[in-house]
């Protein structure tokens, strides 16, 4: 059985799924989605598309987009130019 993200990457990829879907009515999607394998039901998959379409990103972009501050804004780096502007030594 397919994800609903293997699913999703499925349709992406091909016109003839993307018509299949488009042709499907709200009763059929049920159907649609077990003929083509994929273990989600309506709701979840209404839900995913839903939230791909809101331009929500998936968990490994976000671990790729994640990563903290940059460097020239860090804490260590804002103290040690204090230190140095307000005279209290060399860092």
């Amino acid at each position: 059985m397919k994800t609903v993200e293997e699913f999703y990457k499925e349709i992406a990829d091909s016109p003839e799924l993307q018509a299949e879907l488009k042709a499907a009515s709200d009763e059929m999607l049920g159907a649609f989605l077990k003929k083509h394998g994929c273990e989600a039901d309506v709701k979840d998959f209404t839900a995913f598309v839903k939230a791909q379409s809101e331009g929500e990103i998936e968990d490994d972009e976000a671990a790729a987009a994640a990563g903290g501050v940059d460097g020239r804004y860090s804490t260590t780096r804002f103290t040690a130019q204090a230190y140095k502007k307000d005279g209290f030594g060399v860092v």
